[in-house]
This record gives structure tokens, C-alpha cells and sequence, in this order.
């Protein structure tokens, strides 16, 4: 008695993802996602190319490149006007200097800073 119950369940299944599968795959071929306005304006790629255009870049045998790209040495400072030495001594704005302490504390005219 399972084994027929299982058969009227499995058959109708089966016919039906079948007729799914069928449907779908006929609905993909049949309908396009291409407007009509532009299926008129596509137009074939021409297959002549420039062969001398094609040997001339074959031949180049170096690229240079434009610009180049090079990480910071230091890292960036506070404000985009102060400059860090290798001495340890920053100098900001104009003529206010002050000497880094180890902690990263500051002292004299840039104290206050």
C-alpha cells in the first residue's frame, strides 16, 4: 500500500517539474530582454582590424607607466602644517617649536597645542 502511495505522489511530481523545466526553457527562448528600438540599432562588429596597429603594439616591449605610487616614509603629521625632523623637534606654523618628550607629551611654545 506505501509503494502506491508513493507512486501517486512521485508521478504527477515528476510530470510537472518536467512540464516546468519544458515551460521555462520555451519562455527564455521565446521573449527577449532586447527593446525592440534597440535590437534595430545593434549592428555587426566589422572583423577587419588594423594589422599594423596590432604588430606596433606586439613589438612595444616596455610599459611606463604614468605616475607612481610610493608609500609614506613617515607617518602623517597632526595639522597639515607642521613638519617632523629625524631630531625629534617639530616645527609648527610659523617659527613655534617644540621638542617631543618619550610618552608623546610636549613642551615648550606648542605646549598649549
Amino acid at each position: 500500500m506505501k509503494q502506491k502511495g508513493n507512486r501517486l505522489i512521485l508521478i504527477p511530481s515528476l510530470i510537472l517539474i518536467l512540464f516546468w523545466i519544458a515551460f521555462s526553457i520555451y519562455h527564455n527562448l521565446v521573449s527577449s530582454t532586447i527593446s525592440e528600438t534597440l535590437n534595430v540599432q545593434i549592428s555587426a562588429i566589422s572583423p577587419s582590424f588594423d594589422s599594423q596597429t596590432i604588430q606596433a603594439l606586439r613589438a612595444r616591449k616596455q610599459f611606463t607607466p604614468l605616475y607612481s605610487i610610493s608609500a609614506p616614509s613617515q607617518p602623517a603629521a597632526a595639522s597639515p602644517s607642521s613638519s617632523t625632523s629625524s631630531t625629534g623637534s617639530a616645527t609648527i606654523g610659523n617659527a613655534k617649536q617644540a621638542t617631543l618628550q618619550p610618552g608623546g607629551q610636549a613642551s615648550g611654545a606648542a605646549k598649549s597645542l
